[in-house]
């Protein structure tokens, strides 16, 4: 009996040996990363500035792959379905706390399903309001919207993070302000700046430019510091609203079952690519500011944002109609 259990404990071991193997060499072949949005926006361009300085530690190619639509299931569920050893990510943000609120039906879990390797940056949301109405602060727009009750308009992208910062907005302000969709931000822009809308959140990225051009103004910044991309412009914390916080993360996130050491040596791969100059010039110039913490203090975070987002769904009656 002894000589039968030493021989397959024997064997156990050998046929472990490949696995760890594998996950020691990682990577042996291209990586993909897929991004949920079209080419072009900024977390297509994100996803490209890191998949380059990624690609250059790892010593592979690191291709970005842009599978957007179904608000960021389409690329969620591909990477949920995919072989579980590191070779496709998921370049997740916001979209990935905020979805679970709205799509009870999901096709995967999106806590469980995945394995976080770690965040790469955030960026602040900025609250745009029209040159066409008198208000150059939180508390002038909250005095505004009071005395004019569901006559102001925020343009928003259904189910977004601007359309969940609006509505935790109008409750934490308790205002009547009403929400007019867009498919995307960028829709919305001639519309705001010609005053058939007053006033949208957008990331700081996108919103800082028409700021600095002098067609829009910027009241508040949505982070709970202010953002080095625009230190003279207040959060909206500080402007009379104290707790209110709605940053954009962005991450990266493997299939659930990941071994760990792949999933650390892609974690060091995000630490050393944000470390080059090249790439913390880009990503400040964007209004990102960087950010990479542990495989478990991404998850930890994962938790907590995702109860935050679905909380604002539930109170505010927000819905994807």
């Amino acid at each position: 009996m002894n000589h039968f259990f030493r021989l397959f404990c024997i064997l156990f071991f050998l046929m472990g040996i490949p696995v760890a193997s594998t996950a020691q060499n990682f990577p042996t072949k291209p990586i993909r990363m897929l991004v949920a949005y079209a080419p072009g926006g900024g977390t297509d361009i994100l996803a490209r500035v890191l998949a380059q300085a990624m690609g250059d530690d790892l010593g592979q190619l690191v291709v970005v792959e842009n599978r957007p639509g179904a608000g960021s299931q389409i690329a969620t569920g591909l990477v949920a379905q995919s072989v579980p050893d590191g070779y496709t990510l998921l370049m997740a943000t916001t979209a990935h706390s905020i979805n679970p609120g709205f799509f009870k039906n999901s096709p995967y879990d999106s806590i469980s399903d995945f394995a976080a390797v770690g965040r790469v940056a955030s960026v602040p949301l900025i609250l745009l309001v029209s040159p066409t109405i008198p208000v150059s602060n939180i508390k002038e727009l909250i005095a505004l919207a009071k005395e004019k009750p569901g006559r102001l308009n925020n343009a928003m992208a259904t189910g977004a993070i601007v359309h969940l910062a609006g509505e935790m907005f109008k409750k934490m302000a308790g205002v009547e302000i009403v929400a007019v969709a867009y498919k995307g931000n960028s829709p919305a822009y001639p519309d705001l700046i010609s005053g058939r809308v007053q006033l949208m959140f957008d990331a700081l990225s996108s919103g800082l430019p028409q700021v600095q051009a002098g067609k829009l103004k910027g009241i508040a910044v949505t982070s709970a510091r202010r953002s080095q991309a625009a230190p003279d412009i207040p959060t909206v914390a500080e402007s009379g609203l104290p707790g209110f916080e709605a940053d954009a993360w962005y991450g990266l996130l493997a299939r659930a079952g990941t071994p760990p050491t792949v999933v650390s040596r892609l974690n060091d791969a995000i630490r050393k690519a944000v470390a080059v100059p090249k790439v913390q010039d880009s990503l400040h110039t964007m209004g990102y500011t960087i950010l990479v913490d542990s495989p478990a203090e991404f998850a930890s975070y994962l938790k907590l944002d995702t109860i935050k987002w679905g909380k604002v769904v539930k109170e505010s009656g927000a819905t994807l109609d």
